[in-house]
């Protein structure tokens, strides 16, 4: 009788074991795939403007001399910078489309709570 509980504790510890294994092994396909899956965006949503700075990158670096002051600027002042230009600047958070208490607000709510109590 000892023999057979041996075996049997022997054989239910492999299987716990395997069966943990396994599971570890379906998460981790599981997880990588899923990822894949989360993207929200289009592929070819950002590839204009990709585009357009790899071909201003080619002209810029086919050129001998480097870009004068007043060019950079120009070019700088046509959007957000001179290599983004207004890429995405719909996208960005600013004050105006942001909403929510800012850094110092929450800070002046905890300090009046933590004294005021």
């Amino acid at each position: 009788m000892k023999l057979q509980s041996k075996y049997l504790q022997a054989f239910s510890i492999r299987t716990v074991q395997f069966l943990v294994a396994a599971f570890l092994c379906v998460t981790l396909v599981f997880s990588s795939t899923v990822s894949a899956f989360a993207a929200t965006s289009q592929s070819t949503q950002g590839e204009v403007k990709l585009s357009e700075i790899e071909q201003e990158t080619q002209e810029m670096t086919r050129k001998t001399t480097t870009p004068g002051l007043k060019e950079t600027q120009a070019k700088t002042r046509k959007g957000i910078n001179g290599v983004q230009g207004d890429a995405n600047k719909s996208a960005m958070k600013k004050p105006d489309n942001s909403s929510g208490e800012s850094v110092e607000e929450k800070i002046e709510e905890g300090l009046d709570n933590l004294f005021n109590d």
